[in-house]
């Protein structure tokens, strides 16, 4: 049992630091492109969350196997892509928009499959294991 505890208190806090520095590097990048300029802390805030999000995401997986895996990225991309793109915070990257009402899937759907497919070969090319 405390086991458990610990590795999902380090897993939890580990993020904190960069999520708070990637989030206000993609902020600053924002506002010097001159998108959302008039709502810089909020901007950071919602980036910050999202990294958070995504790595906090995957520390159940990381418990329950005992390890790392790139599978756990997929997991954790494909569900927030989804629910971003559901919800209409997130758009489909790579996608172009005629085409993509042009099918019978769902936005959600294929968001969630390139937002997962993304954190899968990132976190592969990074390293981690399948």
């Amino acid at each position: 049992m405390s086991h458990i505890y610990y590795h999902q208190k380090s897993c939890l806090t580990a993020p904190i630091v960069s999520s708070v520095m990637f989030g206000g590097v993609f902020a600053g990048i924002d506002y010097a492109s001159g998108m959302h300029s008039s709502n810089l802390l909020r901007t950071a805030g919602r980036y910050i969350a999202a990294i958070y999000a995504y790595n906090a995401v995957q520390c159940p997986m990381e418990a329950i196997h005992g390890k790392q895996s790139s599978l756990h990225n997929l997991f954790a991309g494909g569900t927030l892509g989804y629910l971003g793109v559901q919800t209409g915070r997130l758009g489909v990257p790579f996608v172009d928009p005629h085409a993509l009402y042009s099918y019978r899937v769902p936005p959600a759907v294929i968001g969630g499959a390139i937002y997962g497919g993304m954190g899968f070969l990132l976190a592969t090319l990074g390293g981690k294991p399948i």
